[in-house]
């Protein structure tokens, strides 16, 4: 059984079919100047295919309806293409999109390109790192030194975290300290892997300059985000630590909003005292001191088991958010759902979109708890 929350609509931008598209993956949404939406995901018939392409569908202003998703036509001949994400830069408008290209996520390619009209048609792509094993999530940040700091990770042997600098607007980018966790937090049974348990960080700039970095861990007994913070612009950091909020070994989102509030989308999972790792519910909370701690929240979504035990088991992954030029908050992120395709029951992936505006995410304090009371 799904709980919805109160005073959102949810719309699905994609169908499965049968063989070819079951697992619609990892999306990024912005929002331009004059309401225009652009969401972006890779799709295929099962993750790491070598099928996996990046597909667009954008929502017009004044329209009710998102365009049918179309592949971007521009897939790796060699590689499958995943984990788009989409970033229109503060300081020319100019949208950008970065992704991986490789043959598995630990042997990966991180791509770069631009775009004048809004995703339609793409410059010729850039690695942002000449070698292998430099991963893309979550889009960079302009700072107010007017560089970008593009989140990565490796995932080669061990996780790491990486950051990218550009100082021309994302021509070149240079490639900071790696980030680890702090030694005497490893939990036991982890030693061979020196801590190297983070990856997939989202960033911030906090009102001191400093910027600050969210981690998914890879299902560390301790099952929180991991936390770092960078006081030369994203160069080096500081040991990776545990964060407030709980991580159940998934993506999530941080931004920044016009109030000057940090938002974030994420699975406020496991609950405590539950260990399960399912990425459900999915939750939205706001920060008013710059991450440091968190004062709203409320659950977009959340799968019950139903009474009798029948219901297949459902999650809300990697979500991700853009704030549009009236404040509002869009979302979208990936369902994973048992459909009948052909007549076989099959699990499938789909996006889905919502959007709200800040205060309606104020309308409740935050709670521990992973479920919203009614």
């Amino acid at each position: 059984m799904i709980k919805q929350a109160d005073g959102i609509t949810i719309e699905t931008l994609t169908t499965p079919v049968a063989n070819k598209l079951h697992h619609a993956h990892c999306s990024t949404i912005v929002a331009f100047p004059d309401g225009e939406l652009v969401a972006a995901w890779y799709w295929a018939v099962k993750e790491a295919n070598i099928d996996e392409e990046i597909y667009i569908s954008r929502k017009l202003p004044g329209h009710e309806s998102w365009e049918r998703p179309a592949a971007w036509g521009l897939k790796s001949r060699i590689f499958f293409d995943g984990n788009p994400t989409l970033w229109i830069a503060p300081d020319t408008g100019i949208l950008h999109i970065f992704y991986n290209a490789g043959w598995g996520w630990s042997f990966v390619f991180a791509k770069h390109k631009t775009s004048t009209d809004r995703g339609r048609t793409w410059k010729a792509k850039r690695n942002v790192y000449p070698l292998v094993s430099r991963g893309v999530k979550n889009p960079p940040i302009l700072t107010s030194k007017g560089t970008y700091v593009l989140p990565c990770y490796v995932e080669f042997k061990n996780l790491r975290g990486v950051f990218f600098i550009s100082a021309d607007k994302g021509v070149t980018w240079k490639q900071s300290k790696f980030v680890d966790l702090r030694p005497d937090l490893v939990p036991a049974g982890y030693e061979a892997k020196k801590g190297r348990q983070v990856e997939q960080p989202s960033v911030i700039e906090r009102r001191d300059g400093t910027i600050f970095a969210l981690f998914r861990n890879d299902g560390q007994p301790m099952r929180k985000m991991l936390e770092s913070t960078s006081a030369d612009g994203g160069f080096t950091w500081t040991p990776a630590t545990n964060g407030v909020l709980p991580n159940p070994a998934g993506g999530f989102h941080m931004l920044r909003l016009a109030s000057g509030n940090v938002a974030i989308i994420y699975n406020h999972a496991p609950s405590p005292g539950n260990d399960r790792k399912w990425r459900n519910p999915l939750s939205v909370a706001l920060s008013e001191d710059d991450g440091t701690t968190w004062s709203y929240r409320r659950n977009l979504l959340e799968w019950h088991q139903d009474e009798e035990g029948n219901a297949e088991q459902e999650t809300f992954e990697y979500p991700t958010m853009a704030q549009g030029p009236d404040g509002r908050l869009h979302a979208t992120w990936s369902r994973s759902h048992v459909v009948s395709l052909n007549g076989v029951a099959q699990r499938v992936t789909d996006i889905q979109y919502t959007s709200f505006p800040e205060a309606w995410v104020k309308e409740r304090p935050f709670f521990d708890d992973a479920w919203e009371s009614s």
